[in-house]
């Protein structure tokens, strides 16, 4: 098999075959993915990755469209040998593995960890000493993290209990009835936002799928029960145009303008999918975003303080000042010592 691979893509030139390779390494992964995510991934157009796919598939690999899931993906059963890694690969290997995973909050951080000692160990001896070199020269911050053990052990458990489509029995604080309430669970899928780890899937008393946290799961017990889908579900779906994790059923077009000092930085990040950005004369940018619903977002838009303005739409700008307001009085109230 390996030889008509060679054979069916040494024609190509070196910047497709190399964009080619990682499509087929991205399906080999086990990972089903949409076209739109090969696009993401390869940075061309979707057009461009149908014909890598066929070719793919000319070449005899078993690349298959998941109708259901509108996805492609390789036949786990197929597999080609593994490549040794470049300095460039091995270094970006261990960077995330040792020094990334402290940024994120990251279930199964030890494993991570053993999972760095050993791809350090395999390296040569040449390599070894680069990417140690290179490493000490860089240091990223962790940043806050709920306790680790309790992210563990709930991650493993719902993990465990979702690909088993075990029902689950949960203690949950609900921070606006501050309550704990314990609930029945069918876990469908585990997602990380900006604000954490959290699950989704269905309850009795939530109409559709329901989003919890996991730092604020108070005990977790799987039951002998097993849950049956209604339907597929598919995460991307259920996202949709959410600014993070919540929709709200209605679509908002969101106009923000930056001022100047702060212009650049924001508008070279990719903060959502159907992000536009407008340089305007005086060094502001314009920055367009349709968004469902506004809970979200207006936490972002508030983060930056002074250097924002809401110019559409006026629920946006309403929220903001709104809670300005609030924190402005709050801070007027003599201290407590």
């Amino acid at each position: 098999m390996a030889y008509y691979v060679k054979n069916a893509i040494e024609t190509m030139d070196n910047k497709r075959f190399a964009r080619v390779l990682r499509i087929m390494l991205a399906l080999q992964s086990g990972q089903a993915y949409s076209t739109g995510d090969l696009a993401q991934i390869t940075g061309v157009s979707r057009r461009t990755v149908f014909r890598d796919l066929q070719d793919l598939q000319n070449a005899g690999i078993p690349c298959h469209y998941l109708g259901r899931r509108r996805r492609y993906a390789i036949d786990p059963s197929f597999c080609l040998a593994p490549t040794n890694l470049n300095t460039k690969e091995a270094l970006g290997l261990l960077l995330l593995t040792r020094k990334m995973s402290q940024h994120l909050e990251h279930p199964l951080s030890e494993s991570i960890m053993h999972a760095a000692l050993k791809i350090g160990n395999t390296l040569p001896g040449e390599m070894k000493e680069f990417c140690n070199k290179a490493l000490s020269a860089v240091t990223v911050k962790p940043a806050p993290q709920w306790d680790a053990f309790s992210l563990d052990r709930y991650f493993n458990q719902l993990l465990n209990a979702i690909l088993g489509s075990q029902v689950v029995s949960l203690s949950y604080f609900y921070t606006d009835q501050q309550a704990i309430r314990t609930i029945e669970f069918n876990p469908y899928h585990l997602i990380y936002s900006e604000y954490g780890w959290h699950v989704l899937g269905r309850t009795e008393s939530v109409r559709g799928v329901a989003s919890l946290q996991l730092s604020q799961i108070r005990g977790l017990r799987k039951t002998n029960r097993l849950f049956v889908r209604e339907d597929e579900f598919d995460v991307h779906e259920y996202l949709g145009r959410a600014w993070s994790m919540k929709r709200e059923g209605t679509l908002h077009h969101v106009k923000l303008r930056f001022l100047p000092h702060v212009a650049e930085s924001v508008a070279k990040t990719q903060w959502h999918s159907t992000q536009t950005v407008d340089f305007q004369d005086d060094g502001s940018v314009i920055i367009r975003f349709h968004v469902d619903g506004l809970t979200e977002i207006v936490w972002w838009v508030l983060s930056y303080g002074d250097k924002v303005q809401v110019i559409a739409p006026r629920a946006l700008r309403n929220k903001v000042i709104q809670i300005a307001k609030k924190t402005i009085n709050a801070n007027k109230q003599p201290l407590v010592t």
